[in-house]
């Protein structure tokens, strides 16, 4: 089942740390992920993309080994 994470959009970094957690990211990075489902090798990696401290679009993505936006 794909969970729609759309409702992240508009919300600031600060928001985005008290309901996803840190993870690896670079607080000033543009672009955050987060792993939402690991399997060997394949993983699935949700990406949000900020703009002026608030997050402007998200993408969910299926990579297998290193995964790039």
């Amino acid at each position: 089942m794909k969970k729609d994470y759309s409702y992240l959009i508009g919300k600031n970094r600060k928001e985005i740390l008290e309901e996803m957690g840190e993870e690896y990211n670079f607080f000033p990075a543009e672009v955050w992920t987060y792993t939402l489902k690991k399997l060997l090798f394949k993983s699935r990696v949700l990406f949000l993309f900020f703009k002026d401290d608030k997050v402007l679009n998200v993408k969910i993505k299926n990579c297998y080994g290193k995964c790039n936006a």
